[in-house]
């Protein structure tokens, strides 16, 4: 039994153990949504447990970053390092198509209605390292502090087969503060407190039903092109799927609509897309009143622009808060979270996966193509983080479908191909053979009709 106690209020939080795991209910005297500021809490449990023991309240805070580096050199790869000590970004090779890479991210940019609740600074997009420094468990304080700012940035993932291209766009914000942004901290640490004394239970089906905040927030989309013609301006999107807490949302262009599937709205070749207040589920923008009351401080617009726009400093200059217009700029997966996910369980991550092969097929230089088994190894998991829920935000290659358990943790992002024909079984030509897919050690030519002898391909057969 958990009592939460606020001066002369108090309530119970009752957790029961059962043959299928934990059970949340609300007792007399508490209502989990109205859980305030200053709390205390006191976990009281069986004879056979502790009998009592207090919950800390919210961690000091740690407010990291240095101007100092050094230079060292560690397996042959040079890294900068913060003079804290904080472990550097592994060096991953490089490949010709970088910029190639990024066009089609640019060419395919969504645009996000980012609703905004109660404390519109947390709900602003930025990049995980804005404060300057790759340590997960500070983000919480770190956003607070308004000495930082929030620039608009959206990381970017892209692998192509013969006839399409997947773009995953990763979007992160320093907290979820579902529940209130003490409150549902609490509650979170309260929760996580009890699973530890009972050892066991499915978290992720728990959340669904509790109100919990967290430290870090990872939310995204995946996009799918069609290749019309040789040029990357006959890319068009064709469907999408979205992930809103641990389930994938799927959309196809009307056209092409099956009854099972949601519509998309297009301008051009960008997605529209909706992010909720708080909790930052991503779904398909619709302007319907659900969405347009969930944004109690009205809009931020986030337009891929080239250039990363902070809302607060325009937002100074905008006479009407309802909605602000804001520039995004791409960063790439791959040399940022993806290249501090080869260490493991480290500052940024706070756990890890031994992710199990992926037979995919690869086209060879000749034309012919190949089965392989690709095998991303063992990665950092989960971004670090403390407050709340701990360690709850998941890396895009650890994005999963709680409806779809059954399958292997990474096979959405690491096998989009077979994902996107099992979810939507496509009308049109679609292949399943990879030219390009860097993650999974599949790197192909700069341009489509490139040469593709200074593409980095390991394993390749001779």
């Amino acid at each position: 039994m958990v009592v939460v106690t606020n001066g002369n209020t108090a309530g119970v939080l009752i957790l029961i153990l059962t043959p299928v795991g934990v059970q949340l209910l609300s007792g007399a005297g508490l209502n989990l949504t109205s859980l305030v500021e200053g709390v205390s809490v006191t976990l009281s449990l069986p004879a056979d447990r502790p009998t009592s023991r207090r919950v800390g309240s919210f961690h000091q805070p740690k407010l990291y970053g240095s101007d100092t580096i050094e230079v060292v050199r560690s397996n042959g790869i040079d890294a900068m390092v913060p003079a804290n000590g904080v472990t550097p970004s592994p060096t991953l090779d490089l490949y010709v198509r970088r910029n190639r890479d990024r066009e089609i991210a640019v060419h395919l940019a969504p645009t996000f209605y980012q609703a905004l609740g109660p404390i519109p600074r947390f709900d602003y997009i930025t990049r995980f390292d804005f404060d300057a420094d790759w340590l997960g468990d500070n983000n919480w304080d770190n956003a607070a502090n308004r000495m930082l700012p929030l620039p608009a940035y959206l990381y970017y993932a892209v692998s192509e087969t013969q006839t399409h291209f997947f773009v995953v766009y990763a979007v992160f914000h320093p907290r979820d503060y579902k529940g209130g942004n003490k409150r549902g901290a609490i509650l979170s640490e309260v929760l996580q407190y009890g699973v530890k004394l009972v050892g066991y239970f499915d978290f992720f089906e728990l959340i669904q039903g509790a109100v919990l905040a967290h430290e870090n927030d990872l939310e995204g989309v995946m996009v799918v092109g069609e290749k019309k013609g040789p040029s990357l301006r006959d890319v068009r999107v064709v469907r999408m799927e979205t992930l809103a807490h641990n389930e994938f949302l799927k959309y196809e262009f009307a056209g092409l609509k099956k009854v099972d599937m949601g519509p998309m709205r297009l301008k051009g070749e960008s997605v529209e897309l909706f992010i909720e207040p708080k909790g930052h589920g991503i779904m398909a923008y619709r302007g319907g009143t659900n969405q347009l009351e969930a944004a109690e401080n009205g809009f931020v617009v986030y337009r891929y622009g080239g250039s990363a726009e902070e809302p607060e400093s325009l937002r100074r200059a905008t006479v009407s808060n309802l909605r602000e217009d804001v520039g995004y700029d791409l960063v790439s997966l791959y040399d940022t979270l993806w290249a501090r996910a080869q260490d493991g369980e480290n500052e940024t991550f706070g756990d890890e996966h031994d992710f199990t092969m992926f037979s995919v097929r690869m086209l060879l230089p000749s034309g012919d193509d190949v089965g392989i088994e690709a095998r991303p190894g063992r990665v950092g998991a989960s971004l670090r983080g403390e407050i709340g829920g701990r360690n709850m935000a998941r890396s895009p290659w650890s994005w999963f479908d709680r409806r779809e358990r059954e399958r292997a943790l990474g096979e959405w992002f690491f096998d989009p191909a077979e994902t996107i024909s099992r979810h939507f079984n496509p009308d049109e030509p679609f292949s399943l053979v990879y030219i390009h897919h860097p993650y999974i050690g599949i790197f192909g030519p700069s341009t489509p009709d490139a040469s593709w002898e200074d593409s980095r391909m390991p394993g390749v057969p001779d």
